[in-house]
């Protein structure tokens, strides 16, 4: 019973990813966009992208508001579009503060596995059909996190 006690902590730290994806629907041949937002993800996300040929472009998006007219003839519609520069796909990258009790716990627990425990979200759209064709949100070690790149943009390209 102690030794199942001890071995709960460990458990509960180990990387927990939820992946949604349109498998085979990213063309490596066409540019992707990927927001400035995160910092560890965004970098490992261009990286690996970047490596297998993609043309990637990082920046902040240009979003532009225009008053519409709803339904009832009032003029308090407001829509947003973002121009990309004829990027077919958007990335969005969110890392979150993972609280004084990871950066304590999550040192020593990535001691050989990137030294820094990393809280995401990734999703990337297809800019051209308006479909997202990939949502990830986990956590986890910032080496494992790289290495589930691989996996995840191997699933993902046609």
């Amino acid at each position: 019973m102690k030794k199942t006690v001890a071995l709960l902590p460990l458990v509960a730290l180990t990387a927990c990813n939820t992946v949604s994806m349109a498998p085979h629907s990213l063309d490596t041949h066409k540019k992707i966009y990927i927001d400035t937002n995160g910092e560890s993800m965004r970098y490992y996300l261009k990286e690996e992208m970047e490596k297998r040929g993609y043309d990637v472009t990082v920046g902040k998006t240009t979003s532009v508001q225009k008053t519409t007219t709803n339904i009832q003839g009032d003029k308090e519609g407001r829509v947003s579009t973002t121009t990309i520069n004829g990027a077919r796909y958007i990335a969005t990258v969110n890392e979150y503060d993972v609280g004084e009790y990871m950066r304590y716990i999550g040192r020593p627990l990535c001691m050989f596995n990137g030294w820094k425990w990393v809280d995401f979200n990734v999703s990337i759209a297809d800019n051209e059909t308006g479909k997202e064709i990939l949502y990830w949100s986990g956590m986890g070690c910032k080496g494992t996190v790289k290495s589930n790149i691989t996996e995840v943009l191997d699933e993902l390209e046609k």
